[in-house]
């Protein structure tokens, strides 16, 4: 299986402008060991300004299976273990801000995570479709963690062709956020202008899907 995915949003970050950009590469092998369970090995390398990482490579093993498979209704969950190689953080976007400029940088880290998923693949009727996908992911180092939600509901208008709508909620708390948020309340403590750590993404999606 091969995922890639990217996108750029230009925004005000406080006195300066940014652009926030998300991109997620994602390669892994699947070898069937009978008609409803697989064993998997990949990679992935995401980044995420909206979030602080600059970069975050993972490598990860384990098994997918499937625990409904009709004409109508999919389901698939899987369960895996992993290792975070150099996780890095944007601490410039965050020093660049004048009155930020004393934000202690975050180390890069390695750290070792387990991660289940869960897909589900639901036929409602000949011309709609809903899929949810949900992924949690435990740092084992540490108390930190990180899961994505995404709901998707298509519409079809050709035999080729579908409209589609999703919704999805991305939620990621690391070292970095941490350590931002403890430097946001000491200076609020200080009686110094602060804010606050967004350590929630949501996006909603519209698009036309064209199947080859």
């Amino acid at each position: 299986t091969f995922t890639l995915t990217k996108k750029d949003t230009t925004k005000k970050f406080t006195e300066v402008q940014v652009t926030a950009d998300a991109y997620l590469f994602r390669q892994g092998l699947r070898y069937a060991l009978s008609d409803n369970l697989s064993v998997v090995i990949g990679f992935t390398k995401d980044r995420n300004t909206g979030k602080y990482i600059d970069d975050r490579s993972t490598y990860f093993a384990g098994a997918r299976g499937t625990f409904i498979d009709n004409p109508t209704l999919h389901l698939w969950l899987s369960g895996y273990y992993g290792f975070n190689e150099k996780i890095s953080f944007f601490n410039r976007e965050v020093q660049k801000v004048a009155k930020y400029k004393d934000f202690p940088s975050v180390r890069d880290y390695d750290s070792n995570v387990v991660s289940l998923m869960q897909e589900l693949d639901w036929k409602i009727n000949d011309m709609t479709t809903f899929k949810e996908d949900f992924e949690y992911s435990k740092i084992l180092d540490d108390d930190y963690n990180h899961w994505k939600l995404n709901l998707e509901l298509g519409f079809k208008l050709t035999e080729r062709t579908s409209f589609i709508t999703s919704y999805s909620f991305d939620h990621d708390q690391n070292l970095f956020t941490e350590t931002l948020k403890q430097y946001l309340d000491k200076r609020t403590a200080l009686g110094k202008p602060s804010g606050e750590v967004k350590k929630m993404d949501k996006g909603f999606n519209v698009g036309i899907k064209v199947v080859f």
